[in-house]
């Protein structure tokens, strides 16, 4: 008889090990912190650069677009110098951001942007330099290349 409830008991035992092992799993799946980032982003563009002698300096304001990319803590800012063929690839770290340096063409030129950034509560602001960036005078004639520099500040809509 004592052997018998050894038995049950023991049984009893590895089934509520087992029973209890099998758990639905109530834990959610990690959300991605890139995606608080997506959107589009309307933003004031300070500029400048210069080409042999004669320096030059405006304003622009325009939209960007930013969305997570396939390559896990990228994010992909697209239409950059309100130019739509032009997406970065920026490397995400918390809140603040790195473009490593990459080339771009734009026409017929290869351009070598880089820089880095910072989301805040409202928005974002960014710096970067744009270097071999063709220039055009009003008329659309070639003035030359040179390092655009750009600091920017944008709010998402």
């Amino acid at each position: 008889m004592k052997k018998k409830v050894i038995k049950v008991l023991s049984l009893l035992f590895i089934a509520t090990v087992v029973l209890s092992s099998c758990s639905k799993d109530s834990s959610t799946p990690p959300v991605d912190p890139r995606t608080q980032y997506d959107g589009i982003y309307n933003v004031a563009e300070n500029w400048s650069c210069q080409v042999g002698t004669t320096s030059y300096n405006g304003t622009d304001d325009y939209n960007i677009t930013l969305s997570s990319s396939v390559n896990a803590g990228v994010i992909l800012i697209s239409n950059i110098e309100n130019l739509s063929n032009i997406t970065l690839n920026v490397n995400l770290s918390g809140s603040t951001f790195t473009i490593p340096s990459q080339s771009i063409t734009i026409g017929i030129y290869s351009v070598i942007f880089s820089g880095n950034g910072t989301f805040t509560s409202k928005g974002i602001t960014m710096n970067y330099v744009a270097n071999n960036f063709p220039v055009y005078d009003v008329n659309d004639n070639f003035l030359g290349l040179t390092a655009l520099t750009a600091a920017y500040t944008g709010n998402k809509q």
